[in-house]
């Protein structure tokens, strides 16, 4: 009962962590933050390893991802990826970032992440587009691999 309540609060915890990374929340005094249109577009067309591959505690993993995108009002943007354990919180300090020069199109990205070696929970793996300038953004595609 004990490590059940122990867990629930590393899971809101760390959920309230990713939630603020993504929304980019952070005092502003008031002002809004820019946010993404809702009709931007993200798809993740392929991921390597693929997600049914099981990664081990501490090793090293490069992932590629090859996404297709579409920016609703901008010309350019980013490609952002963020990994995190619910146990853990962020395996990366800031999220790992790929610069898009057309408002669409399909995009090929490597990101390095370290697996540390306490890592027994699953991998979440966030891949969110924003347009230049747009601090929190709705198009995210959040991926999960298993660690074992």
């Amino acid at each position: 009962m004990i490590s059940r309540c122990l867990a629930d609060r590393r899971y809101l915890a760390v959920t309230a962590l990713c939630v603020l990374l993504l929304c980019g929340c952070g005092g502003g005094g008031g002002n809004s933050s820019p946010v993404a249109p809702k009709s931007d577009q993200l798809t993740v067309v392929s991921i390597s390893p693929a997600t049914s591959t099981i990664l081990h505690p501490d090793s090293q993993v490069d992932l590629i991802v090859r996404a297709r995108y579409h920016f609703a009002t901008a010309s350019s943007g980013k490609l952002s990826l963020l990994a995190l354990t619910f146990a853990q919180g962020p395996l990366i300090s800031f999220p790992l970032e790929t610069a898009l020069s057309d408002n669409e199109g399909e995009t090929t990205s490597v990101f390095h992440v370290d697996i540390p070696p306490a890592a027994g929970s699953p991998i979440h793996v966030l891949v969110t587009l924003f347009p230049p300038g747009a601090t929190r953004s709705d198009t995210t595609v959040e991926l999960q691999y298993i660690v074992r």
